[in-house]
């Protein structure tokens, strides 16, 4: 797995590793909302049985924090509109599948908010860290439509797919931004219903 280490609590001069205890201590009293966002799509990879057991708890009891809905909502909307300003370029008449507007990364997004919002509440929405199985997971427990949770699915599945071939293309997730078009708006509705 390759290790982004310019994402540490504090940069590049931040510990690149951290014993379970002092990871717990940071995500409940001092990890930013965009943490918690990732921390969301974490699963253990490697370790003994008792450290994963000890991971899952904590991912557990910190994704299942009560969190102030408008708050999150900001704070979401806020990182995906820096994501949108520093990874969102492309050329005249492209699209990048993952950033475009409507595209993989705001059903990311929407996902992540109303797991942040409603695991509380609801905690089989933390069982799965995978975007499909937790849109699913939401529809099943009624915090997303089941229209809105097909529609996320099933662009979210043409967007991963179309960018995998051109993954195995050594091209980039580039497309002529008339491709799309209507999936991109569905996203795009969802998106202002639910976040703004």
């Amino acid at each position: 797995y390759e290790i982004d280490s310019r994402l540490r609590p504090n940069g590049n001069s931040g510990l690149l590793v951290t014993d379970l205890e002092g990871f717990r201590s940071y995500q409940l009293e001092a990890a930013w909302t965009w943490e918690h966002q990732a921390l969301i799509r974490a699963r253990a990879v490697f370790g003994g049985e008792a450290a994963i057991q000890q991971f899952e708890a904590i991912r557990h009891e910190v994704l299942s924090q009560k969190r102030d809905p408008e708050k999150l909502r900001s704070d979401v909307c806020e990182m995906r509109e820096k994501m949108r300003e520093s990874l969102g370029h492309c050329k005249a008449g492209e699209i990048h599948l993952k950033q475009m507007e409507g595209g993989m990364v705001d059903i990311e997004f929407i996902v992540q908010y109303l797991i942040l919002l409603w695991a509380a509440e609801y905690p089989a929405l933390l069982r799965w860290s995978d975007n499909v199985r937790q849109i699913e997971s939401l529809a099943k427990e009624k915090r997303l439509s089941r229209k809105d949770a097909a529609t996320l699915v099933q662009n979210y599945r043409q967007f991963r797919r179309r960018a995998y071939h051109l993954f195995l293309e050594n091209r980039s997730a580039r497309v002529a931004d008339q491709e799309f078009v209507e999936e991109r708006g569905q996203v795009v509705e969802i998106w202002n219903r639910l976040m703004r």
